[in-house]
């Protein structure tokens, strides 16, 4: 499945949701942790260590290229707000 770059701005808002649902489940008892720069920029590096392995594997080539790239545009957008 392909997702239209259209189709992003709607999908984003999204992330409100997701804050909804852990804050329920953290009244159920999930525990939250804040991660720090260095541990964030250590997970994402950890995790990319793995995208040979899953691009064109797991994932169509073409499908995970377009996801990086709108992943990398939308970063970029949030740094220079």
């Amino acid at each position: 499945m392909y997702v239209r770059r259209s189709s992003m701005p709607r999908a984003m808002p999204a992330g409100g949701c997701a804050m909804r649902s852990a804050r329920r489940m953290q009244k159920r008892g999930l525990t939250v942790v804040h991660l720090d720069a260095q541990a964030v920029d250590l997970w994402r590096k950890t995790a990319e260590g793995v995208y040979p392995q899953l691009r064109d594997s797991f994932v169509p080539a073409a499908a995970f290229d377009e996801a990086r790239k709108l992943r990398d545009e939308y970063r970029k957008q949030k740094a220079h707000q």
